[in-house]
């Protein structure tokens, strides 16, 4: 993408992301607006890449990839809501979205490579004591109820448990390249700031029968 592609997808996708929190929508016209944010992106992400040809090319195809994958879940949940009235759990939505954890992951792996051809001890040191420390947390507060939770079927305990997991392996690799030496340029917090708004990710409960949806607002 040039620059002035780049500046119009910029000013139109902030006037479609302010157009979601501000229009007064029901809520099938605000969840295909978010499913169609979220394509917009990650076709983005593709043109860009084909077009600039950057020295980590893997690492970008992956990061289209995992938001196609979010995507994927996201509209999955929209058609099943406007068709059935329902949000089933488990479902395909969840493997969709425990498959883009991994996925961005490895392209932000990549990325550091890239960046950082040699061991960066100290950043690695860093970023494993933020992980374990929110790990910690994490599993008392999150990921160990689910265990001790009777009602619920193991299959939905393991997908429970797998999204904070998800969370937490994005936040590892995402600090290790915030904590890196290298030049930080826009393009670098954006991808920082994209990992960890994927990292943040929730499940809440909601109700008994099921223990919990995923939290997509």
């Amino acid at each position: 993408m040039n620059v002035r592609s780049w500046k119009v997808y910029a000013s139109l996708g902030s006037l479609a992301i302010a157009g979601y929190f501000v229009l007064p929508l029901h809520r099938l016209p605000l969840n295909v607006t978010y499913d169609a944010i979220g394509l917009s992106s990650a076709v983005a992400i593709v043109v860009g890449t084909l077009r600039r040809r950057p020295r980590a090319f893997g690492a970008w195809l992956l990061f289209a990839l995992a938001q196609g994958l979010f995507v994927a879940g996201d509209t999955y949940l929209t058609v099943v809501e406007a068709v059935w009235h329902t949000e089933p759990f488990p479902s395909a939505a969840d493997a969709l979205y425990i498959a883009g954890y991994p996925t961005f992951a490895v392209g932000l792996l990549l990325l550091i490579r890239a960046r950082t051809p040699g061991r960066d001890w100290a950043a690695l040191i860093d970023a494993a004591i933020v992980t374990t420390g929110v790990a910690a947390v994490a599993w008392v507060f999150v990921m160990e109820p689910y265990t001790r939770d009777t009602t619920l079927p193991l299959l939905s305990k393991l997908v429970s448990i797998s999204n904070p997991i998800g969370s937490l392996l994005l936040l590892a690799v995402a600090s290790r390249l915030l904590l890196g030496t290298r030049a930080r340029t826009p393009v670098f917090y954006a991808i920082t700031a994209r990992a960890l708004a994927a990292a943040r990710r929730r499940c809440r409960v909601c109700g008994a029968v099921v223990g919990r949806h995923l939290c997509r607002r």
